[in-house]
């Protein structure tokens, strides 16, 4: 299937919803979150696997239209990610703490 085909409405997997830990500073800790996301990754039964972050943005459906919408920072790699027919699967999860908002968006196929 190519973009042009049209893409497949992406499914809500509870099993992808990462914890969001409740310290700020692990939020975009690469070494935490790679060893959170290869644990992680080990007992779910998914080919594909794919992981992204927004800080600040209260709405998780925001967060990801603003991906979609306004991806010049990651050279369009969560654009891709998010519009890749691969990816069937989607958890959402959210926190705040404080004035401080975290969403990790994980996919799966």
């Amino acid at each position: 299937m190519s973009l042009e085909d049209g893409l497949n409405e992406l499914e809500y997997k509870e099993d992808l919803c990462m914890n969001i830990s409740d310290d700020i500073d692990d939020w975009t800790n690469k070494l935490y979150l790679e060893k959170y996301l290869e644990e992680k990754s080990q007992y779910l039964d998914y080919e594909y696997f794919a992981f992204h972050f927004d800080l600040d943005v209260i709405c998780p459906l925001t967060s990801v239209i603003l991906q979609v919408v306004d991806d010049n920072n990651f050279n369009f790699q969560r654009r891709n990610n998010i519009l890749n027919p691969i990816y069937k699967y989607i958890g959402i999860v959210n926190k705040k703490i404080g004035n401080r908002f975290c969403v990790y968006l994980t996919f799966a196929g």
